[in-house]
Parts: C-alpha cells; sequence; structure tokens
C-alpha cells in the first residue's frame, strides 16, 4: 500500500502530503496497513503494539494531521518521559510549523506556556504528571477542547511509579471527553486484548519489525545468540566492552550501551574511548573537537561533568543521563542520529 495514495485517498493537502513523504517513504510496512484498515483516519480508537522501528510515530502524526486539517481539531501527545516530550515537540515544530500548525510543549520545565496559553496550539506535547496537574488546577476545559489524545510507551501504566498517573489520568480523559479518538502505542503490552477493551479501541498486534532483532550473551569472545548462531569478537581492546564497541563500528553500526546509574555511564564512556577513536577520520575528529568546545561552554559556567563530556566527545562517544543540560542532551542525541 502506497502512502501518497492512502493521504490521497483521505483528502490530504498537497502540502501535507509533500511533508510526510519528504522522508522517503512511499510503501507502508504490514502493522501500519493493518493499523489504516481498522479507522486510524475514521476517528477511531486505535492501540498499536508493534515493534521498534515498525511505524507507529507516523501513524499517530497522519492521525493528528488530520484532526488537524481536516477538523479544525486540536491534539495532545502524551509521553512519558521529559526527554521523549523534548524530542517529539522539536520533531513536530520542525516538520508541521510550515503548514501554520502551531506546537507547543507541556512538561513543568521553564519553557512551559502557562495553562491559560495551551488554547493557542493545535498539537500539544506533555507528560501524563503535567496533564494530571492541568487537570487538578481546573483545566478540564484543555482536555474537552481535544480532538485526539496519542498516549505513547502505553506499557508505560505498569510503571511502579508513573503507572497510576497513567492509568488515572487515562480514565479522567475519556471521562471527560468521550467522543475523544485515543491511539495509544507501544512495542511491549503484554495484555494488548485487555488493554484495547478498556480503551474501546481496535488492537493492532503484531511482531512484524522491519530490521531483525538478535538477542545474545556475550562471554569469552563470543556472542551466544538467540536462534542466530555465534559470533566471535577478535578485536585487540582493553576489555569486553570495548572489544564488542569496536567489532560494532567496524561493522559500520552503531553502540548503545545501557548502565544504572549516572556514573557508570561517565565510566563507560571513557572505558571505551580509546576504541571508539580509532575509527575516527580526520574530518571527524575535527567536528567532534567543534562539538566539545560547544559542549564545555564558557569556563565560567562550565561544571566538572560538562568538561567529563567533552572530554569523551573528542574521542566519538558520549555519554546521556538526567545530570546534563538540556542542551548538551539535544546536542549528543542530534550527533548520535548523525552517526558521529
Amino acid at each position: 500500500m502506497k502512502l501518497r495514495e492512502i493521504l490521497e485517498k483521505y483528502k490530504f493537502p498537497a502540502a501535507a502530503i509533500d511533508i510526510v513523504t519528504k522522508g522517503g517513504i512511499e510503501d507502508l510496512y504490514p502493522p501500519q496497513i493493518e493499523t489504516i484498515h481498522k479507522g486510524l483516519l475514521d476517528k477511531k480508537n486505535i492501540l498499536l503494539s508493534v515493534p521498534t522501528a515498525a511505524g507507529k510515530t507516523l501513524m499517530a502524526e497522519l492521525c493528528m494531521l488530520r484532526a488537524i486539517l481536516h477538523d479544525g481539531g486540536r491534539c495532545l501527545y502524551i509521553a512519558p518521559l521529559k526527554a521523549l516530550a523534548s524530542e517529539k515537540y522539536e520533531d513536530f515544530k520542525e516538520k508541521y510549523s510550515v503548514l501554520g500548525i502551531k506546537v507547543g510543549i507541556a512538561t513543568g520545565d521553564l519553557d512551559t506556556p502557562p495553562s491559560r496559553l495551551l488554547g493557542e496550539y493545535q498539537i500539544i506535547i506533555a507528560t501524563a504528571e503535567k496533564v494530571d496537574s492541568l487537570l487538578r488546577n481546573k483545566a478540564q476545559w484543555f482536555i474537552q477542547s481535544l480532538s485526539v489524545v496519542i498516549l505513547d510507551e502505553i506499557h508505560f501504566i505498569n510503571d511502579g511509579s508513573r503507572g497510576p498517573t497513567m492509568e488515572i489520568l487515562t480514565a479522567r480523559i475519556k471521562q471527560l471527553n468521550p467522543n475523544i479518538q485515543i491511539v495509544a502505542l507501544s512495542a511491549t503490552v503484554k495484555n494488548a486484548e485487555e488493554m484495547a477493551d478498556w480503551l474501546n479501541a481496535n488492537l493492532v498486534l503484531s511482531k512484524w519489525r522491519p530490521i531483525p532483532l538478535k538477542e545474545g550473551v556475550y562471554y569469552n569472545e563470543m556472542i551466544q545468540f538467540d536462534n542466530y548462531g555465534t559470533k566471535l569478537i577478535r578485536e585487540e581492546a582493553a576489555d569486553d566492552l570495548s572489544k564488542m564497541t569496536l567489532d560494532t563500528l567496524r561493522g559500520k553500526g552503531q553502540v548503545l550501551v545501557f548502565v544504572n546509574s549516572r556514573r557508570s555511564a561517565q565510566a563507560a564512556s571513557r572505558q571505551i574511548s580509546p576504541s571508539v577513536s580509532l575509527t575516527l577520520t580526520a574530518e571527524e575528529k575535527k567536528e567532534l573537537i567543534s562539538l566539545s568546545k560547544e559542549i564545555i561552554g564558557p569556563a565560567s559556567s562550565s561544571t566538572q561533568v560538562c568538561r567529563k563530556l567533552g572530554e569523551v566527545i573528542t574521542h566519538g562517544v558520549a555519554f546521556h543521563h538526567a545530570g546534563l543540560k538540556p542542551n548538551q542532551r539535544k546536542l549528543v542525541e542530534n550527533y548520535f542520529k548523525k552517526n558521529l
């Protein structure tokens, strides 16, 4: 199924079609086709439970664009984390402001607009905690004015700390605005049928993914994959983490290392820096030095964390955690996307 044909069928403006297809997307993935067939663009509630990178966000965007451009509606995109909310805000603002769509963010940070100004935006990206706070402060009008609500990472409803807020908030939204279209997104809903029934939503459940996911355990220079055999790691590096990192980079891949604390993130970045540095070109090193200076900033305002981050960045490595400044997190994310 062709994306452009679907957009033309639902009478999306030519300018919107150009923006949506600008990234080179031509054919829809199988889960996306099923989502369209189950009424996404016909105002039906949808629970989309498919693997990462299978196109969930695009479906949410099409739903919001239809509501805004066809019905003059307003949309709320609820993200579980501030970092994710900020990422979506930057992305949607860059893509859709040329259509006259105003995008706002409400996370509780200093750049969040006052609640009285939320009515000025067609798309609001917010955390569940912030929307819950708005409702507790008599902003029911905000929910009642919406056409669509996107619940991203709906599996967070099972989280011990954030889950209750998301569950109660979802119930309140359904109560305050029974006609609102709910689109819930997740890669890992174990009780998808039960969740879809609770949301009164059509379920799209699929294990299809565009790139196979291989899970394995590394030990003694060998990765034992689940259903994909084994792989030897024969890199000359000081430690196992550096060996795996170097093997992946030389295979033209990218590496994300997950650890359990900020201190461990900083330590791991220093640990693999010598190996990563071996893979850099002279031009890349030059660009990374420039980025490092931007990260560190003026001597009068730089912190020890800034300087540590700036140092590893010169080697093509970065750490990313909640202790970074917002602009530093954004730079790290953007340069990782650029494969630097």
